[in-house]
Protein backbone atom coordinates (compact mmCIF):
# COMPACT_ATOMS: atom_id res chain seq x y z
CA UNK A 1 0.00 0.00 0.00
CA UNK A 2 1.50 3.31 -1.08
CA UNK A 3 0.39 6.44 0.92
CA UNK A 4 2.10 9.61 -0.44
CA UNK A 5 1.42 12.08 2.01
CA UNK A 6 3.02 15.84 3.13
CA UNK A 7 2.04 18.66 5.21
CA UNK A 8 4.51 21.82 5.89
CA UNK A 9 2.74 23.12 8.71
CA UNK A 10 4.05 20.98 11.10
CA UNK A 11 7.45 21.20 11.08
CA UNK A 12 8.04 20.09 14.57
CA UNK A 13 6.31 16.74 13.47
CA UNK A 14 7.90 13.93 10.84
CA UNK A 15 6.68 13.81 7.57
CA UNK A 16 5.89 10.44 6.39
CA UNK A 17 6.10 10.16 2.00
CA UNK A 18 4.49 6.90 1.74
CA UNK A 19 3.34 3.45 3.35
CA UNK A 20 4.13 0.40 1.35
CA UNK A 21 2.00 -3.03 0.75
CA UNK A 22 4.23 -4.30 -1.47
CA UNK A 23 4.72 -8.22 -2.43
CA UNK A 24 8.63 -8.82 -3.16
CA UNK A 25 10.06 -11.33 -5.68
CA UNK A 26 13.48 -11.87 -6.57
CA UNK A 27 14.12 -8.04 -7.43
CA UNK A 28 10.69 -7.41 -8.33
CA UNK A 29 8.62 -5.26 -6.14
CA UNK A 30 4.28 -5.55 -6.91
CA UNK A 31 2.37 -2.91 -5.52
CA UNK A 32 -0.59 -4.14 -4.80
CA UNK A 33 -2.33 -1.23 -3.20
CA UNK A 34 -1.22 2.16 -4.16
CA UNK A 35 -2.85 5.49 -2.57
CA UNK A 36 -1.02 8.87 -3.14
CA UNK A 37 -1.31 12.29 -1.10
CA UNK A 38 1.28 14.32 -2.43
CA UNK A 39 1.64 15.38 -6.24
CA UNK A 40 4.59 13.19 -6.94
CA UNK A 41 5.38 12.10 -11.01
CA UNK A 42 4.42 8.52 -11.02
CA UNK A 43 8.00 7.61 -12.32
CA UNK A 44 9.41 8.31 -8.85
CA UNK A 45 7.01 6.09 -7.17
CA UNK A 46 7.89 3.22 -9.39
CA UNK A 47 11.42 4.27 -9.29
CA UNK A 48 11.58 3.89 -5.29
CA UNK A 49 9.90 0.74 -5.48
CA UNK A 50 11.75 -0.69 -7.72
CA UNK A 51 14.73 -0.30 -5.92
CA UNK A 52 13.30 -1.85 -2.37
CA UNK A 53 13.59 -5.47 -3.05
CA UNK A 54 17.49 -4.54 -4.20
CA UNK A 55 18.12 -2.70 -0.71
CA UNK A 56 17.34 -5.22 1.69
CA UNK A 57 19.29 -8.36 -0.17
CA UNK A 58 21.33 -10.10 2.78
CA UNK A 59 19.98 -7.15 5.09
CA UNK A 60 19.04 -7.98 8.88
CA UNK A 61 17.40 -4.62 9.86
CA UNK A 62 14.46 -3.04 9.27
CA UNK A 63 15.52 -0.20 8.17
CA UNK A 64 17.54 1.21 4.70
CA UNK A 65 18.32 4.76 3.53
CA UNK A 66 19.54 6.13 0.33
CA UNK A 67 20.68 9.88 -0.86
CA UNK A 68 17.04 11.36 0.29
CA UNK A 69 14.97 9.25 2.10
CA UNK A 70 14.65 6.43 4.04
CA UNK A 71 12.92 3.08 4.09
CA UNK A 72 11.79 1.45 7.31
CA UNK A 73 9.80 -1.96 6.62
CA UNK A 74 8.31 -4.88 8.14
CA UNK A 75 7.87 -8.14 6.61
CA UNK A 76 4.06 -9.48 6.79
CA UNK A 77 3.69 -12.88 5.76
CA UNK A 78 4.82 -13.30 2.44
CA UNK A 79 4.43 -9.34 1.90
CA UNK A 80 6.73 -6.05 2.96
CA UNK A 81 4.92 -2.89 5.00
CA UNK A 82 7.17 -0.69 3.79
CA UNK A 83 6.75 3.32 5.00
CA UNK A 84 9.38 5.64 3.44
CA UNK A 85 10.17 8.89 4.98
CA UNK A 86 12.34 11.68 4.68
CA UNK A 87 15.94 10.99 6.29
CA UNK A 88 15.49 13.84 8.70
CA UNK A 89 12.30 12.45 10.45
CA UNK A 90 12.51 10.39 13.77
CA UNK A 91 13.49 7.19 13.47
CA UNK A 92 11.89 5.85 16.94
CA UNK A 93 8.40 7.50 15.78
CA UNK A 94 8.70 6.18 12.24
CA UNK A 95 9.15 2.50 13.77
CA UNK A 96 5.95 3.13 16.48
CA UNK A 97 4.12 4.34 13.26
CA UNK A 98 5.33 1.08 11.20
CA UNK A 99 4.16 -1.25 14.09
CA UNK A 100 0.85 -0.02 14.23
CA UNK A 101 0.47 0.13 10.73
CA UNK A 102 1.26 -3.47 10.46
CA UNK A 103 -1.77 -4.33 13.68
CA UNK A 104 -3.86 -1.86 11.47
CA UNK A 105 -3.34 -4.75 8.40
CA UNK A 106 -3.94 -8.26 10.47
CA UNK A 107 -6.91 -6.19 12.48
CA UNK A 108 -8.37 -5.73 9.21
CA UNK A 109 -7.75 -8.89 7.28
CA UNK A 110 -8.67 -11.56 9.15
CA UNK A 111 -8.29 -14.04 7.06
CA UNK A 112 -4.35 -13.27 6.96
CA UNK A 113 -2.39 -10.98 5.15
CA UNK A 114 -2.56 -12.28 1.61
CA UNK A 115 -2.35 -10.34 -1.44
CA UNK A 116 -6.12 -11.31 -2.40
CA UNK A 117 -7.30 -10.55 1.08
CA UNK A 118 -5.33 -7.11 0.76
CA UNK A 119 -6.69 -6.03 -2.38
CA UNK A 120 -10.12 -7.18 -1.12
CA UNK A 121 -9.71 -4.64 1.75
CA UNK A 122 -8.24 -2.15 -0.14
CA UNK A 123 -10.58 0.82 0.87
CA UNK A 124 -10.61 -0.33 4.50
CA UNK A 125 -6.76 -0.51 4.96
CA UNK A 126 -6.79 3.11 2.97
CA UNK A 127 -9.34 4.72 5.30
CA UNK A 128 -7.55 3.20 8.53
CA UNK A 129 -4.12 4.39 7.12
CA UNK A 130 -5.54 7.70 6.62
CA UNK A 131 -6.29 7.92 10.28
CA UNK A 132 -2.77 6.96 11.62
CA UNK A 133 -1.07 8.96 8.96
CA UNK A 134 -2.76 12.54 8.78
CA UNK A 135 -1.56 14.83 5.28
CA UNK A 136 1.97 13.40 5.91
CA UNK A 137 2.36 13.21 10.48
CA UNK A 138 1.55 10.85 12.44
CA UNK A 139 -1.99 11.06 14.31
CA UNK A 140 -2.38 10.74 18.16
CA UNK A 141 -4.25 7.78 17.94
CA UNK A 142 -4.30 4.18 18.88
CA UNK A 143 -5.71 0.81 17.24
CA UNK A 144 -8.68 1.52 19.48
CA UNK A 145 -9.33 5.03 18.43
CA UNK A 146 -9.36 4.01 14.74
CA UNK A 147 -11.98 4.26 10.96
CA UNK A 148 -14.71 0.80 13.14
CA UNK A 149 -15.74 -1.13 9.71
CA UNK A 150 -18.44 1.48 8.27
CA UNK A 151 -20.95 0.46 5.60
CA UNK A 152 -19.67 2.52 3.03
CA UNK A 153 -22.64 1.28 0.43
CA UNK A 154 -25.15 2.63 2.96
CA UNK A 155 -22.98 6.35 3.08
CA UNK A 156 -22.90 6.64 -0.55
CA UNK A 157 -27.07 5.62 -1.16
CA UNK A 158 -27.87 7.78 1.31
CA UNK A 159 -25.45 9.91 3.93
CA UNK A 160 -26.00 7.31 6.45
CA UNK A 161 -23.38 6.35 8.93
CA UNK A 162 -23.78 2.99 9.98
CA UNK A 163 -21.53 0.11 10.82
CA UNK A 164 -21.12 -2.92 8.33
CA UNK A 165 -20.41 -5.40 11.61
CA UNK A 166 -23.02 -4.51 14.50
CA UNK A 167 -20.97 -6.64 16.76
CA UNK A 168 -17.98 -4.40 16.70
CA UNK A 169 -19.60 -1.13 17.93
CA UNK A 170 -18.31 2.63 18.21
CA UNK A 171 -15.93 2.51 21.29
CA UNK A 172 -17.47 4.54 24.15
CA UNK A 173 -15.84 7.52 25.75
CA UNK A 174 -13.15 7.87 23.03
CA UNK A 175 -13.07 10.39 20.34
CA UNK A 176 -13.27 8.67 16.67
CA UNK A 177 -13.50 10.38 13.53
CA UNK A 178 -15.88 8.50 11.13
CA UNK A 179 -16.24 10.61 8.23
CA UNK A 180 -13.31 12.65 6.24
CA UNK A 181 -13.56 14.95 3.64
CA UNK A 182 -11.04 16.59 1.68
CA UNK A 183 -11.71 19.79 -1.67
CA UNK A 184 -9.07 20.69 -3.80
CA UNK A 185 -9.75 23.75 -5.97
CA UNK A 186 -8.04 26.84 -7.64
CA UNK A 187 -10.69 28.80 -7.36
CA UNK A 188 -10.34 31.78 -5.72
CA UNK A 189 -14.06 32.26 -5.12
CA UNK A 190 -13.83 29.60 -2.47
CA UNK A 191 -11.85 31.33 -0.02
CA UNK A 192 -13.31 32.07 3.13
CA UNK A 193 -11.05 35.27 3.43
CA UNK A 194 -8.73 37.01 1.49
CA UNK A 195 -5.39 38.98 2.82
CA UNK A 196 -3.72 41.26 1.28
CA UNK A 197 -0.74 42.80 2.39
CA UNK A 198 0.94 45.78 0.46
CA UNK A 199 4.78 46.84 1.72
CA UNK A 200 5.80 50.22 0.18
CA UNK A 201 9.68 50.96 0.44
CA UNK A 202 10.81 54.38 0.77
CA UNK A 203 14.32 54.12 0.78
CA UNK A 204 17.20 53.75 2.78
CA UNK A 205 15.68 50.35 4.45
CA UNK A 206 12.20 52.29 5.47
CA UNK A 207 8.85 50.81 4.48
CA UNK A 208 5.29 51.45 4.90
CA UNK A 209 2.84 48.59 5.02
CA UNK A 210 -0.81 48.06 4.52
CA UNK A 211 -2.13 45.08 5.00
CA UNK A 212 -6.31 43.75 4.91
CA UNK A 213 -8.93 41.02 5.37
CA UNK A 214 -12.03 40.73 3.53
CA UNK A 215 -14.33 38.28 4.47
CA UNK A 216 -15.52 36.65 0.74
CA UNK A 217 -18.33 34.06 2.03
CA UNK A 218 -21.01 36.56 3.64
CA UNK A 219 -22.63 33.12 5.01
CA UNK A 220 -19.27 32.58 7.60
CA UNK A 221 -18.39 33.62 10.60
CA UNK A 222 -15.21 33.52 11.86
CA UNK A 223 -13.90 34.06 15.38
CA UNK A 224 -10.54 34.75 17.04
CA UNK A 225 -8.60 35.86 13.72
CA UNK A 226 -4.87 35.93 14.57
CA UNK A 227 -2.73 37.15 11.44
CA UNK A 228 0.87 37.08 11.71
CA UNK A 229 3.32 39.82 9.72
CA UNK A 230 6.69 39.02 9.54
CA UNK A 231 9.25 42.30 9.86
CA UNK A 232 12.92 43.13 9.33
CA UNK A 233 15.56 41.72 12.12
CA UNK A 234 15.98 44.94 14.24
CA UNK A 235 13.10 46.78 13.59
CA UNK A 236 10.40 47.50 15.48
CA UNK A 237 7.24 48.55 13.76
CA UNK A 238 5.31 51.43 14.46
CA UNK A 239 1.41 51.33 14.00
CA UNK A 240 -0.56 53.83 12.66
CA UNK A 241 -3.39 52.54 12.42
CA UNK A 242 -5.25 49.01 13.25
CA UNK A 243 -8.75 47.20 13.68
CA UNK A 244 -8.46 45.40 16.57
CA UNK A 245 -5.80 44.93 18.58
CA UNK A 246 -1.98 43.94 17.77
CA UNK A 247 0.92 42.90 19.89
CA UNK A 248 4.89 42.65 18.50
CA UNK A 249 6.02 39.31 19.32
CA UNK A 250 10.31 40.53 19.17
CA UNK A 251 10.96 36.31 19.73
CA UNK A 252 9.44 35.74 16.63
CA UNK A 253 9.79 38.74 14.30
CA UNK A 254 6.14 38.77 13.71
CA UNK A 255 3.67 41.65 14.50
CA UNK A 256 0.36 39.77 15.47
CA UNK A 257 -3.15 41.66 14.48
CA UNK A 258 -5.80 40.02 16.59
CA UNK A 259 -9.88 40.75 15.44
CA UNK A 260 -12.86 38.97 17.92
CA UNK A 261 -15.22 38.40 15.02
CA UNK A 262 -15.47 38.61 11.22
CA UNK A 263 -18.91 38.50 9.68
CA UNK A 264 -21.32 39.60 7.26
CA UNK A 265 -21.36 43.34 9.48
CA UNK A 266 -18.22 43.43 10.00
CA UNK A 267 -16.17 41.78 7.13
CA UNK A 268 -13.56 43.90 6.66
CA UNK A 269 -10.09 45.30 8.21
CA UNK A 270 -7.02 47.10 7.84
CA UNK A 271 -3.90 47.70 9.69
CA UNK A 272 -1.12 50.33 9.28
CA UNK A 273 2.82 50.46 9.61
CA UNK A 274 6.01 50.93 8.95
CA UNK A 275 9.64 50.08 9.81
CA UNK A 276 12.84 52.42 9.94
CA UNK A 277 15.39 49.71 9.03
CA UNK A 278 15.04 46.24 7.09
CA UNK A 279 12.98 46.91 4.39
CA UNK A 280 13.87 47.30 1.27
CA UNK A 281 13.19 43.87 0.17
CA UNK A 282 9.53 43.43 0.21
CA UNK A 283 9.72 39.71 0.41
CA UNK A 284 10.75 40.47 4.18
CA UNK A 285 6.67 40.90 5.29
CA UNK A 286 5.96 37.53 3.67
CA UNK A 287 4.64 34.66 4.63
CA UNK A 288 1.78 36.13 6.20
CA UNK A 289 0.25 33.42 8.54
CA UNK A 290 -3.31 33.69 9.78
CA UNK A 291 -5.78 31.12 11.82
CA UNK A 292 -9.00 31.59 13.10
CA UNK A 293 -12.26 29.24 13.65
CA UNK A 294 -15.81 28.69 12.84
CA UNK A 295 -18.53 27.37 14.99
CA UNK A 296 -19.85 25.23 12.09
CA UNK A 297 -17.90 22.86 9.42
CA UNK A 298 -16.94 24.97 6.21
CA UNK A 299 -18.68 22.53 3.92
CA UNK A 300 -22.12 22.78 6.22
CA UNK A 301 -21.61 19.06 7.15
CA UNK A 302 -24.12 18.45 9.98
CA UNK A 303 -25.67 15.42 12.01
CA UNK A 304 -29.60 15.24 11.18
CA UNK A 305 -30.60 12.23 13.15
CA UNK A 306 -29.26 9.45 15.00
CA UNK A 307 -31.23 6.35 14.81
CA UNK A 308 -31.17 2.95 16.91
CA UNK A 309 -30.06 0.03 14.78
CA UNK A 310 -31.88 -2.64 15.74
CA UNK A 311 -35.70 -0.70 16.20
CA UNK A 312 -34.86 2.59 13.93
CA UNK A 313 -36.16 4.61 17.07
CA UNK A 314 -34.65 8.21 17.03
CA UNK A 315 -32.73 9.16 20.22
CA UNK A 316 -31.75 12.53 21.63
CA UNK A 317 -28.45 13.71 20.79
CA UNK A 318 -26.36 16.84 20.78
CA UNK A 319 -23.35 18.23 18.80
CA UNK A 320 -20.16 20.47 19.42
CA UNK A 321 -18.88 21.77 15.97
CA UNK A 322 -15.56 23.52 15.68
CA UNK A 323 -13.91 24.19 12.34
CA UNK A 324 -9.84 25.98 12.89
CA UNK A 325 -7.59 26.65 10.23
CA UNK A 326 -4.35 24.61 9.84
CA UNK A 327 -2.64 26.30 7.76
CA UNK A 328 -3.64 29.84 5.89
CA UNK A 329 -0.58 31.30 4.10
CA UNK A 330 -0.28 34.50 2.00
CA UNK A 331 3.14 33.61 0.43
Amino acid sequence: MVADVHRTARAARDAHRHAVLTFSAAAIAVVIVSRQFREMPRTHIEGLLASFPKLIRDQQHTTVETESVRYVYQPIDQLYLVLLTNRQSNILQDLDTLRLLARVVSDQCEQGATAREISSNAFELADAFDEVIGLGYRENVTLQQLHPNMDKKAFAASNTLVLKDPSRPFPVNTPLAVVKWRMSTKDEAAIPLSINCWPSPAGNGACDVNIEYELEMEQLSLTNLLIGIPYPAGATPSISEADGNYEIDDSRGLLLWRVDRVDAEHRSGQLEFSVNRGGDDPDTFFPVQATFSLEHSYARAEVKSIKLVDTEEEIIFSTDTNSTTEEYNIV
